[in-house]
């Protein structure tokens, strides 16, 4: 896979998001998002996946944030 990085970074973002929505998979979604992130380098769209991934983990981080408010 030496040119076709973009396509396992792409899977490792969708994913991840999908793990994130339930708190059973939350923290192993977040590590699919971390690895996507920092695991690939130098393959188209990368800037663009990259804001993905941190808009997603902000949304991850403001969601725990507001459900251990209102407990």
């Amino acid at each position: 896979m030496k040119y076709d990085y973009h396509i396992a970074a792409h899977a490792l973002f969708e994913l991840g998001t999908y793990y994130i929505q339930s708190p059973a998979t939350r923290q192993e979604g977040k590590k699919m998002l971390l690895k996507a992130k920092d695991g690939f380098k130098e393959y188209d769209f990368e800037n663009r996946l990259n804001v993905r991934i941190r808009n997603a983990l902000k949304s991850m981080e403001m969601s725990d944030k507001h459900s251990t408010a209102s407990s």
